[in-house]
């Protein structure tokens, strides 16, 4: 089993509330699939100390998930990079990113998530992660005009 967690921004180091989401959801599918292994994902914003990916281990390590289970996918600036990108750290792992993996996201970033994710090979199911009230709107209203771009340019 694969779990695999988009990165959602950090605030200097610190996840933001929709990545605190996603990343609580993790937590509990860790523990449903002990022996799944968890790909991270995301680089260094501009406003970021840190990449995303490595913040995401951090924390999934303070709630006690074995560092050995997290895998890092440290230089995407995007949806379409956390997965393309992840493909290749999965690959190089000797893990078969064909078979049925896990994705986490919050409710309004999952359609375009998995859209992407079966565009690159891998045979996704969706995990919501709930959005933070104060970005829910903003968000949705996002993701229409995001998807509308992914659906043309995002190809490989």
């Amino acid at each position: 089993e694969i779990i695999i967690v988009l990165g959602a921004g950090l605030n200097g180091s610190t996840p933001s509330k929709a990545l605190t989401s996603r990343l609580d959801e993790c937590v509990e599918q860790a523990e449903q699939f002990p022996g799944a292994y968890i790909l991270v994902t995301g680089g260094q914003g501009p406003n970021e100390w840190i990449p995303e990916a490595v913040a995401m281990k951090d924390y999934l390590i303070e709630q006690g998930i074995l560092a050995c289970r997290v895998l890092l996918e440290d230089r995407s600036t995007s949806t379409f990079e956390n997965l393309l990108y992840g493909r290749e750290v999965l690959r190089n792992h000797g893990i078969d990113f064909t078979r049925p993996c896990r994705i986490i996201s919050n409710q309004s970033h999952l359609f375009r998530s998995l859209f992407l994710a079966e565009r690159l090979g891998f045979e996704p199911e969706g995990v919501a992660s709930p959005l933070p009230a104060s970005i829910y709107i903003q968000s949705y209203v996002r993701e229409i005009l995001a998807f509308s771009k992914s659906f043309i340019w995002d190809r490989v």
